[in-house]
């Protein structure tokens, strides 16, 4: 038996493992353009209790809204909420830019470590604005 190195390890990205357990919800043929995830409470209350978090996935038809793990980001457990495509996310400002386009009429919080796949969401939505 060869010794174990740690070349031998294939990293996934965040990214790619939360596409991959979303896949679940997707309808057939549904492409899956960003996910984004957040959280459910403000970021000055993490301190106390451990926040709800979910992910947005954002696909070439809908908006789907997932419950996520309370520790960890890319588990996809739960559908939550499903909203139009042409609905806008971002811009993300600031270290935590807060989200208030879901129909239960809480606010998400998106950190901007994932300001780069609003601005992807946002540019794919129909009848987004194309930059020349």
């Amino acid at each position: 038996m060869a010794p174990w190195r740690p070349t031998d390890i294939e990293f996934v990205g965040l990214r790619d493992t939360i596409k991959s357990n979303a896949a679940a919800f997707l309808a057939p043929g549904e492409q899956i353009e960003a996910v984004i995830p957040a959280q459910m409470s403000p970021p000055a209350a993490r301190s106390l209790i451990p926040p709800q978090r979910v992910t947005l996935v954002a696909t070439d038809r809908r908006i789907l809204v997932c419950k996520s793990g309370r520790y960890r980001i890319t588990p996809v457990s739960e559908l939550l909420a499903e909203l139009p495509r042409d609905v806008q996310i971002g811009p993300v400002t600031g270290v935590w830019s807060q989200f208030n386009g879901l129909p239960m009429g809480l606010p998400l919080w998106i950190h901007r470590r994932f300001r780069n796949d609003v601005a992807a969401a946002d540019a794919a939505r129909p009848g987004a604005a194309v930059a020349w």
